[in-house]
C-alpha cells in the first residue's frame, strides 16, 4: 500500500511541479508569479462554483434515472483537488479548517444550495416527478451536508497537525545530521 501511495504522490508533485515551474518561467518577478498564483485561486473557485451550479441544471433537466449521471460534472473539481492537495502535501503543511471568514462561509454555504438543489432534481426525476421522493432526497442532504462539514473540518485540522509533525521531523532529522 505505502509504494502505491508513494508513485501517486510522486505523480501528483511530478504534475505540480511542471505547472507551477512553467508558470514561474514566465513571469517577470515575484509580484507577477505572486498574482498569476492568486489569479489561479480565483479561477479554481469561480469553477467550484460553475461546476456545482452545472450539476444542479442538469439534475433538474436530464429525465428519469439518467439525471444521476449530473454528478459526475463533479469528478474533475474532486480529482483537482486531489492533485492540488498532493502536491501541497509534498511541499508543505496543508491547511487547517477556517471558518472565521464570512467569505469562506457564503461560499460553502452556496456550494452546498447548489448540492442540495442538485440532489432534489435528482429525487425527483429518479421518483418518477413525485416531490416527496425531492424533498426525501433534499432533506437527507441537509443531514449528509452537515455531517460532511464536520467531518472535512476534523479531517483538515488532522491531516494539518500530521503535516506539522511530519515537517517537525524532517526538521529534527536535518539539525541531527548537521
Amino acid at each position: 500500500m505505502k509504494g502505491k501511495q508513494d508513485s501517486h504522490m510522486s505523480i501528483t508533485r511530478k504534475f505540480g511541479d511542471a505547472v507551477v515551474g512553467a508558470v514561474e518561467r514566465d513571469v517577470i518577478d515575484e509580484y507577477e508569479s505572486s498574482m498569476v498564483h492568486k489569479s489561479s485561486t480565483v479561477l479554481v473557485s469561480a469553477m467550484g462554483m460553475g461546476v456545482y451550479a452545472l450539476g444542479a441544471i442538469l439534475a433538474w433537466t436530464i429525465p428519469g434515472n439518467h439525471s444521476a449521471l449530473s454528478i459526475l460534472v463533479l469528478l474533475p473539481l474532486i480529482l483537482g483537488l486531489f492533485a492540488s492537495d498532493g502536491w501541497l502535501k509534498f511541499h508543505h503543511v496543508r491547511q487547517e479548517a477556517r471558518l472565521e471568514s464570512r467569505f469562506n462561509i457564503r461560499y460553502l454555504s452556496a456550494l452546498l444550495a447548489l448540492a442540495l438543489v442538485q440532489l432534489a432534481g435528482i429525487g425527483y426525476n429518479i421518483g418518477g416527478g413525485m416531490n416527496t421522493f425531492a424533498w426525501g432526497m433534499l432533506g437527507d442532504g441537509v443531514i449528509g451536508a452537515a455531517a460532511g462539514l464536520l467531518m472535512a473540518g476534523k479531517a483538515m485540522d488532522f491531516w494539518h497537525a500530521e503535516d506539522v509533525r511530519r515537517r517537525d521531523a524532517q526538521l529534527d532529522a536535518e539539525e541531527n545530521l548537521a
